[in-house]
């Protein structure tokens, strides 16, 4: 369920001049968020400690934020109101250099759905023009990454960029084009370290959001940069009530130690130094000096890592290099060894093979020859007593024929014997009769020796059936093997892949850890890297913004005309680089007759030293940007003077 939560308006608030209206989402369909919701609780209630009159609304669609916006800009006009805050936390997108809140219940497919599904932030600001005696302040932390999931994918990220209506200052997570954190606690990164600034109740608006911008790049390490744009007229404070006036002699004294504190870190190659300093300093007459020494210092810094990076890259690539061609030099041995390991596999195969069948051939043979020579001893046997038996018989036939022929001639002469004859034939057909029972128990022992050959042979075959066996058992026993081998190869093609792999995963892991050396590692809570180049293109709602560096270099010439005011005398002047001291902050122009820091403040002219640090120049080059200096200067005569001005980028023109 949605918690939808509205502040009403009460009659102790009626004629407030401090209004604010509080805006976070959270609890988006596609790509949700933890903290924005938390954010604007938290901004809520110190608004309310402040004195605000809050209007806030927590996971709201595009009505709800449109409604909530209408009674923003319909109280912010009422004319008893001096200041008023806008803050939004949530998705945020850009889209033709427009910048869109993200409502909770927004489905976004198409480019026309951001319009036609978000709120334009030109909405909101369109409430604060000619808005004239009264203070804005417009904070946008909504730049988180990927606001619509796999739905849809912005051609920009972040927000962009675009003017702060007169009287104003529009403050961003990060700096245009990139993304902020969402943070780890129950607030999002900025806004945790806008809270702790903003409770600060001396603490003027503009020194709020300095300090942010140092402590949330320190604590991103880098990855992320408040960035603010301001026209602001007058100093503002969260707490109302904290101007206050200083004399002469407590500005001085308050000047006095802050040029003893840049003199003690001015020239220091230490960017925390400098960083401290801003601190400690956001808006003093030094303030612009340091951050453009902390900006050279880090454009140093990053140059200087840039190449020991690059250094570490090459000699990365050459380790690579050298560990890829180690690589394919193990490959190719390990494949002539799997090469040789399977030849030798194949020939013992074939080897066993040929065994095998060479020995199942003389089995074979001598199975053959075996039954050969049993059949010729039983066809040998047979025809011997095939002979035998024959000679029996005729024996038999011809001893009947000489008892017959004999038994005729003597018929008469032994018809007494008759009796006996016959008893003695009889015995001899008995005799026969026995001679051929005889025969044919032989025949009987030769089908008993037929079976037993057959016997013979079928043990032969059973025993040729096994040898059968054994030969597949042993082709199986050799297949087996040569599947354990080939899942060695394989086992051992793994091994190999992810020794490579862990070799490319390492050399990835060195590269890292060389970017992030080069990157000044992990960063302390201390540390400031903050981007060293700073530039804004001009878009049709942005008049550009870039980092002020003049870039002098020995034998530059610079001529221009002096009028004097006066007397309308005109005289040209042509200076030329002689020197130019980076480390010491300092150019030189004709041999040493005129001087100048890098920024351009004059240091020496014709009459003389001009005295303390001063700063007519800001680090960086917008419309609307402001700042102080003030500047002690001895004149002959024991004279000494200081000099205090309020300066401000009012225009960009192109001369020529």
């Amino acid at each position: 369920m949605l918690l939808i939560v509205l502040a009403c308006i009460s009659n102790a608030h009626a004629n407030s001049e401090r209004i604010a209206l509080v805006i976070g989402n959270s609890s988006y369909k596609e790509s949700p968020l933890v903290n924005p919701k938390n954010d604007a609780a938290s901004m809520s209630n110190l608004l309310r400690e402040a004195g605000f009159e809050v209007l806030s609304t927590v996971d709201a669609s595009k009505e709800q934020m449109q409604e909530a916006v209408s009674r923003f800009g319909a109280k912010l006009r009422e004319p008893q109101v001096k200041f008023a805050l806008f803050y939004y936390a949530g998705h945020g997108v850009q889209q033709d250099w427009r910048n869109y809140l993200i409502p909770v219940n927004a489905s976004v497919r198409t480019p026309e759905d951001i319009r036609l599904q978000s709120v334009d932030v030109t909405d909101v600001v369109s409430y604060m023009n000619n808005q004239p005696g009264k203070s804005f302040l417009v904070i946008l932390d909504a730049c988180r990454d990927d606001p619509f999931a796999a739905t849809y994918r912005p051609p920009a990220k972040g927000l962009s960029q675009f003017n702060a209506p007169v009287g104003s200052m529009l403050a961003f997570s990060t700096e245009p084009g990139k993304v902020a954190l969402d943070g780890q606690g129950s607030n999002g990164l900025y806004t945790s370290f806008l809270l702790d600034e903003l409770r600060v109740k001396t603490a003027k608006i503009e020194d709020v959001f300095k300090r942010v911008r140092l402590s949330v790049h320190a604590a991103s390490n880098g990855v992320q940069t408040p960035w603010e744009n301001t026209s602001l007229v007058e100093d503002v404070y969260l707490f109302p009530g904290q101007t206050r006036s200083l004399s002469s002699a407590q500005l001085d004294e308050q000047l006095q130690k802050e040029i003893v504190a840049w003199n003690a870190v001015k020239a220091s190659s230490d960017h925390l130094s400098i960083a401290q300093f801003i601190r400690e300093h956001p808006s003093g007459s030094m303030s612009e000096l340091a951050q453009a020494r902390l900006a050279r210092l880090l454009t140093q810094q990053a140059s200087v890592d840039v190449a020991r990076l690059a250094q570490k890259s090459v000699t990365l690539a050459r380790a690579e290099a050298a560990y890829t061609e180690k690589l394919t030099a193990l490959a190719r041995e390990a494949s002539a060894a799997a090469a040789a390991r399977e030849a030798a596999i194949k020939a013992e195969d074939m080897r066993l093979l040929a065994e095998a069948a060479a020995e199942k051939a003389r089995q074979e043979e001598a199975q053959r020859v075996a039954a050969a020579r049993a059949e010729r001893e039983r066809q040998e046997a047979a025809r011997r007593e095939a002979l035998r038996l024959a000679q029996a018989r005729e024996a038999a036939e011809k001893k009947v024929a000489e008892l017959a022929a004999a038994a005729k001639a003597q018929e008469q002469a032994q018809q007494a014997e008759q009796r006996l004859a016959q008893e003695r034939a009889s015995q001899e057909a008995a005799r026969i009769t026995a001679l051929a029972q005889q025969a044919a128990r032989q025949t009987s022992e030769r089908e008993a020796a037929q079976l037993q050959t057959e016997r013979l042979a079928q043990e032969a075959a059973a025993r040729a059936r096994d040898q059968a066996q054994r030969v597949a058992q042993a082709q199986e026993i050799a297949r087996r093997a040569q599947e354990q081998r080939e899942a060695a190869l394989s086992q051992e093609a793994l091994r190999v892949a992810e020794v490579r792999e862990q070799a490319q995963k390492t050399l990835a892991e060195r590269l890292t850890a060389a970017k992030a050396e080069a990157a000044g590692g992990k960063i302390a809570a201390n540390v400031v890297l903050a981007s060293p180049e700073m530039a804004l293109s001009a878009t049709p709602f942005f008049t550009a913004m870039a980092r002020h560096d003049r870039g002098y270099t020995v034998g530059d010439e610079f001529v221009r005309r002096e009028i004097d005011g006066f007397s309308k005398a005109e005289k040209q002047l042509t200076r030329r680089v002689s020197k130019v001291y980076v480390a010491g902050d300092q150019v030189e122009f004709n041999g040493g007759e005129f001087m100048t820091d890098l920024m351009g403040n004059v240091l020496r002219n014709e009459v003389g030293s001009m005295g303390t640090p001063r700063q007519f120049y800001p680090a960086d080059l917008a419309v609307g940007k402001r700042w102080q200096t003030s500047f002690i200067q001895n004149q002959s005569g024991g004279y000494r003077y200081t000099f205090r001005y309020d300066v401000r980028v009012v225009s960009k023109e192109a001369i020529t």
